[in-house]
């Protein structure tokens, strides 16, 4: 796999835990320790679909093994966490060697019983209701063949299978070099982290975000945004069909 260093891209840390892993809080610790951090929530709140099309055609060219240019994704960050970027976490220490690999983990179980949000988001209903807002559609595609294509390939298992998160582990132990490596759980708060990082603790608690709660809470925003779409495109027909039939 070739990679294409960035002229404008001073990536610092590399989040490699999976989403759901605790991603949301420490997006916000490396904020508050004054990393600008991009995180799936970047994603979702691109209104262009700009962030969305331009992941997903990182993911065709990683799969075509062309040169990966993450500066066009991240242009502004000196972190990442979460999916997509977690997705290239092998791609981008290789491209940043200087950068520190964050890798956040739970169990699998665990793991997989939180990805309902995310599920709901792949859904075929979810498709259906948010097809005719843009931003969103290219969010589920991105989610579909970028994202789950790429760890199902990878991984040789569906999409949230328990033994994913066994196997990613192996993957970022085995690849990425012990002193730049951080196996970290969010509940461990800021000491380990600011250790790893060589960084004075802040005086402030550790974040402490339910990222299900926050997670539910936009999906649910976004599928009622497409739901009222449909009905602006549903009331047009409408008009358009009582138009012509009082002309006749």
């Amino acid at each position: 796999m070739s990679t294409k260093q960035s002229d404008t891209l001073d990536l610092k840390i590399i989040g490699a835990g999976f989403p759901r892993t605790g991603t949301n809080s420490l997006q916000s610790a490396l904020i508050i320790l004054g990393y600008p951090c991009h995180h799936m929530f970047e994603v979702f709140a691109d209104e262009t679909t700009y962030q969305p099309r331009a992941w997903l055609d990182l993911f065709r060219r990683k799969d075509q093994g062309l040169p990966l240019d993450f500066g066009r994704v991240l242009h502004g960050y000196t972190a990442l966490v979460d999916s997509p970027g977690c997705d290239f976490a092998v791609e981008l220490a290789q491209q940043f060697p200087e950068a520190k690999v964050i890798y956040t983990h739970r169990s699998g179980e665990s793991w997989r019983k939180s990805l309902a949000p995310i599920f709901m988001c792949l859904s075929p209903v979810y498709g259906i209701l948010t097809y005719w807002v843009g931003p969103l559609y290219w969010q589920r595609q991105l989610g579909l063949h970028g994202i789950v294509k790429h760890a199902e390939k990878k991984y040789g298992m569906k999409y949230g299978h328990p033994d994913m998160m066994e196997a990613r582990t192996r993957e970022i132990v085995d690849k990425i070099a012990p002193e730049r490596l951080l196996i970290f759980q969010v509940k461990e708060g800021w000491e380990p982290l600011c250790k790893f990082l060589d960084v004075p603790v802040p005086d402030v608690p550790f974040p402490n975000l339910n990222n299900s709660d926050a997670l539910g809470a936009f999906v649910g925003k976004l599928m009622l945004k497409g739901l009222g779409r449909w009905a602006v495109i549903l009331a047009g027909v409408v008009a358009a069909a009582m138009a012509a039939r009082r002309l006749k």
